[in-house]
């Protein structure tokens, strides 16, 4: 019976070179999963982002949830878009809110805070969205106004009548073979426009 062998001086050299060979495509495995893999993207409950009574902005967080031992993943130059579907279906590109206003990408970062993404607002009284520094688009007294790119950036703002509809955020995420990751489907209710704002939900 032959006795153990505890260290490398004791092994063939085929059996060492064979032992390293292992050890690195193990993990250059991992380095590449870690580079490839799609993170974790979670996309949360609607939050009013105003302060006002009589303002309803609902936004939508989304973040990247802590999935690697490794270093932290940060997923850069993120982009977002929704479509809204009623009575037709509609794709509209979105925006980042910041505190120095609305931006067209975003850096996630697994584990931090979530980042917002404006939605559709209404209030009750005429005038312009408050709340953002840059970009602060009139809205028409009980109007639903969508907050979208053309909203926050280039001030072309519509609005969406009475009625259900249903709303999902698209995220392309560059790097990682250009996938888009699917939210959730959110139902958003749109009440008359003399209605108050408690009729007025996304969920």
């Amino acid at each position: 019976m032959s006795e153990p062998r505890f260290f490398a001086a004791d092994w063939p050299w085929w059996e060492i070179i064979s032992l390293g060979i292992a050890v690195f495509a193990t993990v250059a495995a991992l380095l590449c999963w870690n580079i490839l893999r799609i993170p974790r993207i979670k996309f949360g409950d609607p939050k009013n982002g105003a302060d006002e009574d009589n303002l309803v902005w609902w936004q939508i967080p989304v973040s990247v949830e802590r999935s690697s031992w490794l270093e932290r993943d940060r997923v850069t130059q993120c982009r977002i878009s929704m479509t809204i579907k009623g009575d037709n279906e509609t794709r509209l590109p979105c925006v980042w809110r910041t505190i120095n206003g609305p931006v067209e990408v975003m850096d996630l970062i697994e584990g931090d805070e979530p980042r917002f993404v404006p939605i559709i607002a209404r209030n009750t009284i005429a005038g312009e969205l408050s709340g953002d520094p840059r970009s602060r688009p009139y809205i028409p007294a009980g109007a639903a106004t969508l907050t979208d790119l053309a909203g926050m950036i280039h001030r072309t703002v519509s609005h969406l009548e009475i009625g259900r509809y249903t709303i999902q955020l698209h995220l392309l995420v560059p790097g990682k073979k250009n996938a888009i990751v699917d939210s959730q489907l959110y139902v958003l209710e749109i009440p008359s426009r003399t209605s108050p704002n408690k009729n007025f939900t996304l969920r």
